[in-house]
């Protein structure tokens, strides 16, 4: 018996609205936790030395707000993705509140 690889969703995002071109991906497994991975970085030492921090504390938070999914991957649909990317949108716009997106 094969064993089967499950394949990740990925839900690719550009923060160039906000910042320095940089585009990314949200990729998800089931039973695994949602990670983030950027990837074309461009702009000034200063930006991306910024947005690095900024990077991290989404990871951060994004973490947290899948522990729901880690623990239930059955509920990962692509609402929660919309959700997931429309916060990391705000992150991207320094909006760190989660619960205020009106912000």
């Amino acid at each position: 018996m094969t064993r089967q690889k499950s394949t990740p969703a990925v839900r690719r995002f550009s923060l160039h609205r906000f910042w320095a071109p940089v585009t990314g991906a949200i990729f998800a497994r089931p039973g695994r936790k949602p990670r983030l991975a950027l990837f074309s970085l461009a702009g000034s030492p200063m930006e991306k030395c910024e947005l690095q921090k900024r990077i991290g504390q989404w990871n951060d938070e994004f973490f947290a707000l899948c522990c729901e999914l880690q623990r239930r991957p059955e509920t990962f649909t692509p609402e929660v993705f919309a959700r997931l990317l429309a916060y990391s949108e705000r992150i991207a716009r320094g909006k760190h509140a989660l619960g205020n997106p009106a912000r």
